[in-house]
């Protein structure tokens, strides 16, 4: 699958592509070589954007990945292992690659790896640059 940087965790590109082949990248190749289990889509931002991971990935206890946030910047979830993003248009059932004018938004929101400790009971997150 897709890979950051050396050193960095496992992210798919933000095109809907697979990094560095300008192949497309489909929900069942992801599904074969990442997850092995059930796929989750999320719509976690409010650009239409779904965020595509294994859905049992924190109980089978994957690498942590990266936070999601909400409007004040507090982490409220965490995705575990794989994951990309990809297009989803207002009112139809398919996903797609993302717009050229959203590429730029994720690539910045996603391109730092983040590690995660417990401290105190609480998931602490901190961004690697």
């Amino acid at each position: 699958m897709c890979k950051g940087e050396a050193g960095h965790k496992n992210f798919a590109d933000y095109t809907g592509q697979r990094a560095g082949t300008g192949r497309d990248l489909r929900i069942s190749e992801f599904h074969a070589e990442n997850s092995r289990g059930p796929i989750q889509i999320l719509y976690p931002f409010q650009d239409p954007v779904a965020l595509i991971c294994h859905e049992e990935g924190k109980l089978l206890r994957l690498p942590l990945n990266r936070s999601l946030r909400d409007q004040t910047g507090k982490i409220y979830d965490v995705i575990a292992g794989t994951f990309f993003l990809c297009d989803s248009p207002p009112d139809t059932d398919h996903l797609d690659s993302i717009p050229e004018e959203l590429i730029s938004k994720y690539r910045n929101r996603f391109a730092s790896p983040e590690i995660f400790i417990r401290l105190n009971g609480r998931i602490v997150c901190i961004l690697v640059r």
